[in-house]
């Protein structure tokens, strides 16, 4: 199963294909009146959509995106982070292990669940092993994809948080090792970076245009 259906033709730059497979949340989800001030359940975009908007703004070759009507095997796992469970995080293993294709693996996600869903998911990846030296990174935004660019009621322009974090998973996953991570800002230090979703805490307190966690090593 490749699992792709927007395939980059250019040459890479000597870095392993990444499959991007996206699940919903606010980086995939129509835009809204105010960012500061977002609704309780955003309106996700189609898959496809959601990929095209990504495919936009990911600089990197060999970055291609999973189809869920054509793959997923009568699933289509995009929505709310809430609504997810074990069976969902089962699924998304399935697709990954069985992938032939990549190794590197960027799921796009909700964020209010973002770091409780991935350590699930990173349970089960421990638990269940792999067949290959995959690399999972979860990672989302506080701002959708969508609103990008667009003028706020004060006339500022809008920026996505999510367009850092695509850019910097798409591109250090790499040199990541086989494991399952989070890609968000640290709290104290501003920085993104490749987190281990078990030592995470949202930080509701911070901005509401940038997603940050606290970081609690273990």
């Amino acid at each position: 199963m490749g699992g792709k259906w927007l395939k980059s033709d250019s040459k890479m730059d000597g870095g392993s294909r990444v499959l991007i497979i996206p699940t919903g949340g606010t980086i995939g989800a129509n835009g809204y009146d105010c960012p500061r001030k977002p609704p309780t359940i955003v309106e996700t975009l189609h898959d496809r959509e959601s990929s095209n908007m990504m495919q936009g703004v990911i600089e990197r070759s060999g970055v291609d995106f999973f189809d869920w009507e054509k793959h997923g095997k009568g699933k289509i796992l995009v929505k709310d982070s809430k609504l997810f469970d074990k069976e969902d995080m089962l699924t998304l293993f399935d697709i990954i292990n069985e992938s032939k294709d990549y190794n590197h693996f960027v799921i796009t996600h909700g964020t209010d669940r973002m770091a409780e869903n991935a350590a699930l998911f990173k349970k089960i990846f421990d638990k269940n092993g792999s067949d290959k030296n995959a690399v999972t990174a979860f990672t989302g935004s506080m701002v959708p994809l969508s609103m990008h660019g667009k003028s706020d009621e004060a006339g500022q322009s809008i920026v996505s948080d999510g367009i850092a974090a695509l850019l910097y998973a798409t591109s250090n996953i790499d040199s990541k090792e086989s494991g399952v991570y989070l890609v968000a800002r640290h709290t104290h230090t501003r920085r993104l970076d490749f987190h281990n979703p078990e030592n995470l805490q949202k930080d509701w307190l911070t901005s509401r245009e940038d997603l940050s966690y606290t970081v609690h090593e273990r």
